[in-house]
């Protein structure tokens, strides 16, 4: 068995890049044309000597394609238990058989691989540099789409180059032939014209304001990146690049600057994301475990829990605080209580990773919790993430040869009206 998959692993990596390219799309018919399904049977196979999901990825690597036939669109090659199940036209279905007959045996010695056979070099002689700056895409669209139409790598002087880069400044760096380059700017100016407004259609851009109401600036352009992109006016003769969405630092606001459609669409998006931040009460206590009579004690619902951890007799309060703070993902919260020690004090620091504000469960990514004694300097006593529940007594932690709770108790503040 393990032969026979190095057989179909050495097949994959030989087998030409673009023959897998022209099985999925049949000559002489386009992609969005719908298939005669008539032309099609069902097969059905069962491997001998290799795995069936290895032998279904290798042929899906030279002959896999999806089918459209208009009503609905399959695959042409899929499994059913052990089987590899075939749906496929007669010709399609020799070339396939002829490579099941080559993969599905059993195979006692390697295959021998050759050496591939590198690309001609060229001189860095021939080749130039240019730049192209799309009008009507965004930079980052533009890129993707013109690298898989056109792109290329190409050895030059025994080193593999890119001829297309993205540079942050909204152009695109060409590396290419001399030969070759004026028909790579011709191809990607009809790439980039082929998004440009209809005539008489011409989608003017209006520009609007945004003041933030409960969130920060910042904060809701970093929420917007999948709104953010480059625009140019097309009434422009110089066809100028912006982005459409920018910050105003000195006064905290969003101009957004798009064809109306879209200003309409970041907009409802901005009212969506700017709403309060839901705010929780943390009571935190600081108890130890004692066997003495006469201290400040808890409550008897918090005397109870604490017992079930460790069965002391009394429990001392050994400092408490309350703090109010957002429940936002990524808020960080800290609390200094001072204890009735005056030369010590607790620190507790908070990260929120989550708050249901329904189910009342709120999400801590880091709790850290330790004490600074001024002559002893500053003690680490523990750190844990965890989940604590509206009006629970969460205890978050206990240290120390005499006991020494962190006990935490979460309330949702109601927004006023």
């Amino acid at each position: 068995m393990k032969t026979a998959l190095l057989l179909l692993s050495l097949l994959f990596a030989t087998a030409p890049a673009g023959f897998a390219a022209d099985q999925r799309n049949a000559p002489g018919r386009s992609q969005q044309e719908p298939l005669d399904e008539t032309e099609f049977t069902l097969h059905r196979f069962t491997p001998q000597h290799v795995d069936t999901m290895a032998l279904l990825r290798t042929l899906g690597s030279l002959y896999g394609r999806q089918l459209s036939f208009g009503d609905r669109s399959v695959q042409n090659l899929t499994m059913l238990n052990e089987d590899l199940l075939i749906y496929e036209t007669a010709a399609q279905m020799e070339r396939i058989n002829l490579a099941i007959l080559q993969l599905d045996r059993a195979v006692e010695t390697p295959v021998e691989v050759k050496e591939p056979i590198k690309k001609p070099s060229v001189s860095a002689d021939v080749m130039e540099l240019s730049s192209f700056t799309p009008r009507y895409f965004a930079v980052h669209d533009f890129y993707g789409l013109a690298d898989d139409l056109y792109g290329r790598n190409i050895r030059v002087d025994d080193d593999l180059h890119e001829n297309m880069r993205m540079l942050s400044n909204n152009s695109i760096v060409l590396y290419e032939e001399k030969s070759k380059m004026a028909g790579l700017v011709h191809n990607l100016e009809i790439l980039d014209k082929s998004h440009a407004p209809k005539e008489g259609e011409v989608q003017y851009l209006v520009v609007k304001e945004y003041h933030p109401k409960n969130l920060s600036a910042n904060g809701l352009l970093r929420g917007m990146q999948s709104f953010q992109a480059t625009v140019s006016d097309p009434t422009s003769q110089l066809g100028a690049r912006a982005n459409n969405i920018t910050l105003v630092s000195e006064s905290g606001v969003l101009i957004l600057r798009d064809t109306q459609e879209r200003v309409d669409a970041i907009w409802a998006a901005l009212e969506s994301l700017d709403k309060p931040a839901p705010q929780v009460m943390f009571t935190c206590y600081v108890v130890q475990g004692t066997t003495e009579e006469n201290v400040i004690g808890v409550d008897a619902e918090l005397h109870q829990q604490l017992m079930q951890v460790l069965p002391y007799k009394n429990f001392e309060l050994k400092s408490i605080g309350l703090m109010r703070g957002a429940a936002v993902p990524g808020a960080k919260l800290q609390l200094d209580m001072e204890s009735f020690d005056a030369a010590l004090q607790y620190k507790l620091r908070m990260q929120v990773g989550a708050y249901d504000v329904k189910g009342g469960a709120l999400n801590l990514e880091e709790c850290r919790f330790s004490t600074f004694h001024q002559q002893q300097g500053n003690r680490d006593l523990f750190s844990t993430s965890t989940t604590v529940y509206r009006d629970e007594y969460a205890v978050l932690g206990v240290t120390g040869a005499v006991p020494l709770f962190l006990v935490v108790q979460i309330h949702p503040v109601k927004a006023s009206k």
